[in-house]
């Protein structure tokens, strides 16, 4: 009977050269599936006027937000709610250094607002937050004139749209990996088609 002595080291190194892809693999998957690791030195809120948690005894003529690290005016977004989603802090935010304001056509009616950011570090990591503050005056009537809310959009803004990172990163990541995870199982299994034809 015939035999081959290459035959037992040969399916040995396949075997190895196997486990080492598949260790590859999961490995990739696993980095990929963990949430990414908060990087150093991003910006970050450090004081606010009104601060947060506040009661007001009269509307605030402007909102004031101070960071860590410069702000880009053009990566810059502040924008004040009522307790019905509507904007009324007025147009974009002044920004000065490290700072960004902004206003209010009126003064703010009593009642619930909320505060919403979207700064991006000078990394290019966006940093993004909320919080609420509420002015104490009392609501306005039908009719009046002063003491009432500045005037609203059109439709109903959500804070929450203004911090909204897309969330996208890590599903694209697994994606990736996913597709390296075939490509390497379509190698592996020509090789061993390869290995099998070329036995004596």
């Amino acid at each position: 009977m015939t035999t081959h002595p290459y035959r037992g080291p040969r399916r040995t190194v396949l075997a190895r050269v196997l486990a080492a892809l598949a260790a590859t693999a999961l490995a990739v998957i696993a980095t990929a599936a963990l949430p990414a690791a908060p990087a150093w030195a991003h910006n970050e809120l450090t004081t606010a006027e009104p601060a947060p948690q506040s009661t007001l005894d009269t509307s605030p003529e402007q909102v004031v937000l101070e960071f860590v690290e410069p702000l880009n005016p053009r990566y810059t977004a502040i924008v004040v709610t009522d307790a019905a989603g509507m904007t009324v802090s007025d147009g974009q935010p002044e920004i000065t250094g490290n700072r960004g304001a902004v206003t209010f056509a009126a003064p703010l009616a009593g009642g619930a607002y909320t505060v919403a950011y979207r700064v991006v570090s000078l990394d290019g990591h966006p940093v993004q937050g909320s919080y609420p503050f509420t002015v104490a005056g009392p609501e306005p009537a039908a009719d009046a004139t002063d003491a009432v809310s500045a005037p609203a959009t059109d439709a109903p803004v959500d804070a929450a749209s203004v911090v909204d990172d897309g969330g996208g990163g890590s599903g694209t990541l697994l994606a990736l990996a996913g597709a390296g995870l075939a490509l390497v199982v379509t190698v592996v299994a020509v090789g061993v088609w390869r290995a099998r034809r070329a036995r004596p």
